[in-house]
């Protein structure tokens, strides 16, 4: 064909469809940092809105030295105490014996259940320590990057002249040449890691065991690593209103927490009021309820292990989980179907 004539039928192509088929295709981000941002704001929405709510009384009962009463864990139906934690199965992959290895587990499907499981099946912590290093390590996701830009294919139809390939299409995966980096948040510490498994190796097995996380249709080929120091931490912590019973009364006082859930309130609550770390929660049933009108309210519930029984002598029963309604409620001021039982033991 010659060039004039080349031209010419060119210059016939549907504007559109060169238009279309020049799109590239996605970048696909998950933004953890953006999904706290937004968290945030609608807290301070809800708070603004629900300190002109008064904190509803409580249902505490008056019966005090066991746990017959409503907060008894026979009480809640079985409807009550139907979610715990969701898990599922997930590929951990670890660093053994000059090689990596892979262990399909059944995790908590959350960022620190899947980090536990992979810190403690490459060695590198242990229980309750793997655990917290786990709760300081976020995937804030990944960002696939093309290869290069798609452009427009011409190809000759079986008359000789020239059309646009409508079966091309954009990449989709690594097979193309694309590379796929992962963004994970993670403590100084994880630095000491390298010490133990070589770096190359530990990144492996860490991007393989996100990818399965993650359920990606494409292969992870980096991470950049977001080193945060306690002090960095702490500083990104949210604060809380916390109640705890002091000198016969109950008093109001500011606690950090990594965020507003209803676990770590829980947690900053047990420290202020003097509670052990032996009281668990053991089980949490939080639930967001939008009506048609798109208002949102919370239903809680909230069942603690029998040892909070121990802490009676000191603080009466009633006076204590008086103290834990008062602080939910504060921070969770749409918070309005509300209970908490106590294990048997």
């Amino acid at each position: 064909m010659k060039k004039e004539n080349f031209y010419e039928v060119l210059g016939d192509v549907d504007e559109n469809a060169v238009k279309e088929a020049e799109q590239q295709p996605p970048k696909i981000k998950r933004h953890w940092g953006g999904i706290a941002l937004a968290t945030a704001a609608c807290l301070c929405t809800v708070l603004a809105a629900g300190i002109m709510m008064n904190l509803k009384d409580s249902d505490i009962d008056s019966s005090s030295g066991n746990s017959s009463s409503a907060y008894d864990s026979s009480n809640c139906s079985d409807a009550d105490n139907r979610r715990k934690p969701s898990f599922a199965d997930v590929d951990i992959y670890a660093y053994q014996n000059g090689e990596i290895i892979k262990q399909t587990q059944n995790v908590e499907y959350s960022d620190a259940g899947v980090f536990s499981a992979w810190l403690k099946l490459n060695g590198l912590a242990e229980g309750e320590k793997a655990d917290e290093l786990a709760k300081m390590m976020h995937y804030n996701g990944d960002e696939l990057i093309p290869a290069e830009e798609p452009k427009p294919r011409l190809i000759s139809d079986s008359d000789g002249s020239l059309i646009i390939d409508e079966s091309f299409a954009a990449p989709t995966n690594n097979s193309n040449g694309d590379r796929c980096i992962a963004d994970v948040t993670v403590p100084e510490e994880f630095k000491e890691f390298y010490n133990k498994i070589p770096k190359e190796q530990l990144d492996k097995s860490l991007m393989l065991t996100l990818q399965s996380y993650a359920q990606l249709d494409w292969s992870i080929d980096e991470i950049e690593y977001t080193f945060t120091s306690k002090a960095e931490r702490e500083s990104m912590q949210a604060s809380a209103v916390i109640y705890s019973y002091k000198d016969g009364g109950i008093k109001e006082e500011k606690a950090k927490a990594a965020d507003l859930t209803a676990e770590q309130i829980f947690d900053a609550w047990k420290k202020c009021n003097g509670i052990g770390d032996e009281v668990k929660l053991t089980e949490c049933d939080d639930e967001t309820i939008e009506d048609d009108c798109s208002c949102v309210s919370y239903k809680l519930r909230l069942t603690i292990s029998a040892e909070l029984e121990n802490y009676y002598d000191r603080i009466p029963k009633e006076k204590l989980l008086e103290t834990l309604e008062k602080t939910l409620r504060y921070n969770k001021p749409a918070l309005d179907d509300y209970k908490v039982s106590i294990a048997e033991k």
